[in-house]
């Protein structure tokens, strides 16, 4: 179970520690504390990530670039987990550009698509297996590969009809996305839980006003955080976020 982690590196000025932050959903039972740690580090960069395996497994970092992962395939290959790739990817580049050099030279242990983009508007997908890492000049991506396409699983869920559907989103608002893929009717939440695939966060971030908006199952109005004044120190309203996987128990039961 993931939880939501904000830190705050390179500052000039000492702040407290605050927390923890709880993200609670129900009927699985599942918790997750976390700290929100400020403190002053020489040449780190601040970073906001969604914890899991306490590395992360998407991101944003000052420098104004973001950085997501979603899963394709399981492989026996030696290599670094993706979600220690995010890490070293949000802590030593800077834009999409050297993100996707760094990203081609890792050793790769799973099948992953990389989503990256930055402030001057460079775009980028990498299809990452441990044999290749394709890069794909598009600004979507769901759960299966392009080019790679053996390396897909064999059963695809509802990957391909959640990319295909993204269609429609071309002409909404970032608020509207959101708000569409946090509805629990639409094509992009995902009830596969039974699977280990059910949506369990939806996380955005605006290039243009610099907030960034997540939600768990349940919530029905995303958290908002303005990331310049979090990075200036102002602290956070809320301290836990419950929620609840829609139709996780029904599933289970089959």
């Amino acid at each position: 179970m993931e939880g939501l982690i904000f830190r705050q590196w390179g500052v000039r000025h000492t702040l407290p520690i605050t927390g923890p932050f709880a993200i609670m959903i129900s009927p699985r039972s599942c918790m997750i504390s976390v700290w929100f740690v400020q403190r002053q580090r020489k040449r780190m960069q601040a970073l906001v990530l969604l914890s899991i395996l306490l590395v992360g497994t998407k991101g944003l970092m000052k420098k104004g670039y973001g950085f997501s992962l979603h899963f394709v395939n399981k492989t026996d290959a030696q290599g670094f987990l993706a979600t220690m790739i995010v890490r070293i990817v949000l802590d030593t580049c800077m834009n999409v550009t050297e993100a996707v050099a760094c990203i081609e030279q890792l050793p790769h242990a799973w099948c992953y698509n990389f989503a990256i983009r930055d402030e001057a508007g460079e775009r980028a997908i990498l299809e990452a297996s441990p044999e290749k890492v394709y890069v794909r000049s598009d600004d979507r991506c769901t759960n299966h590969f392009h080019t790679m396409t053996q390396k897909n699983r064999t059963i695809l869920g509802s990957s391909i009809q959640r990319y295909n559907a993204m269609d429609q989103l071309e002409h909404l608002s970032l608020k509207q996305v959101m708000k569409s893929f946090i509805e629990e009717e639409s094509p992009w939440f995902s009830k596969e839980y039974d699977e280990y695939f059910g949506t369990l966060h939806t996380f955005a971030y605006d290039f243009e006003q610099k907030n960034i908006y997540f939600s768990i199952p349940g919530e029905k109005t995303p958290f908002q955080l303005n990331w310049p004044t979090w990075v200036q120190g102002e602290r956070l309203t809320i301290s836990e976020l419950i929620g609840e996987l829609p139709g996780f128990r029904e599933s289970r039961g089959k």
